[in-house]
């Protein structure tokens, strides 16, 4: 029998840090993001009339992780989907392959998150401003760049809990684990029922933001530049992490304090109606993974 666990994201939320800092310690197959997102891509994206379940190439009697926030579904395609549907294809891979399955599912506060995934889209090559990416309906190629569904907590963990099973189902708050890595180490061991692995080289990755001025000058050069939203940009030469690279140096050099986007004044009122629905979601999150969420103003 075979223990397969899923770490399915949701992305911005310490995933690096997990897959750098915390998987590589532990006593079992670890397959790291790039290597999961080649296994799962057609599991994640396939209607059902193509879809072809992957072949995961795992030996009987051990244990294996896969990580890959895309799992929770990919953000910037329809602001989300397949999210049942990628959960049950899972719960049946794990059955294909004689295995039983956990599952990870690390979460931050849904204020922060939003800004930290704005970012990430104008890392990407985004060329909206941050109310357009919270409140507009779509983005390039007619795509929903965000859905607000996408960061209901709740409706994710419960289709998990009930599929999976709720003791089989592992909630990792980005604010609890962040400056405490032995007790995460130990808690997600046990977790995956797998020992510590001991005197292990690992890497100390984690991703960087931009200052708000380098932000501004990326979001107006990703008019421009070729990236994941332009494919084919207006100056054929001009790359997205070209500028993206230049910018950290720019700021490392003269000390920048990180970006934290804001809404304009007029949306305010919008967003924090937004913020509270989150927060009636998450009260009923604590309610089925007792992680004490009000003290991390989740609600």
């Amino acid at each position: 029998m075979n223990n397969i666990i899923y770490h399915i994201g949701f992305p911005k939320t310490g995933t690096t840090y997990l897959q750098n800092r915390i998987f590589p310690l532990l006593n079992l197959e670890y397959f790291n993001l790039e290597q999961s997102a080649s296994i799962f891509s057609n599991l994640i994206f396939a209607d059902d009339l193509e879809f072809q379940q992957p072949d995961l190439k795992i030996q009987n009697g051990n244990n294996y992780l896969f990580s890959h926030e895309g799992l929770i579904n990919p953000l910037f395609i329809y602001g989300g989907i397949n999210k049942s549907k990628i959960a049950k294809r899972l719960y049946n891979l794990s059955e294909d392959n004689n295995g039983t399955s956990k599952v990870i599912i690390s979460i931050r506060k849904q204020e922060d998150l939003i800004r930290s995934l704005y970012c990430q889209y104008l890392n990407q090559g985004g060329t909206f401003n941050f109310d357009q990416f919270i409140f507009s309906n779509k983005g390039s190629q007619n795509l929903t760049l965000f859905n607000p569904d996408y960061l209901n907590y709740y409706n994710i963990v419960k289709c998990y809990q009930d599929i999976f099973g709720s003791e089989n189902v592992m909630v990792l708050l980005q604010e609890k684990f962040i400056d405490n890595e032995e007790d995460l180490l130990k808690s997600i061991s046990d977790f995956c029922n797998v020992c510590i692995l001991e005197d292990i080289q690992i890497r100390n990755l984690q991703n960087s933001s931009l200052s708000r001025f380098s932000y501004k000058v990326l979001r107006v050069s990703n008019y421009f530049s070729s990236s994941y939203f332009i494919p084919n940009g207006f100056i054929p030469f001009l790359k997205n992490g070209h500028v993206k690279k230049q910018l950290k140096r720019f700021d490392r050099i003269f000390k920048n304090k990180k970006y934290q986007p804001k809404v304009k004044k007029s949306n305010v009122s919008k967003f924090e109606e937004l913020l509270n629905k989150y927060k009636e979601g998450n009260r009923m999150l604590d309610n089925i993974i007792k992680e004490d969420l009000l003290k991390f103003k989740y609600y």
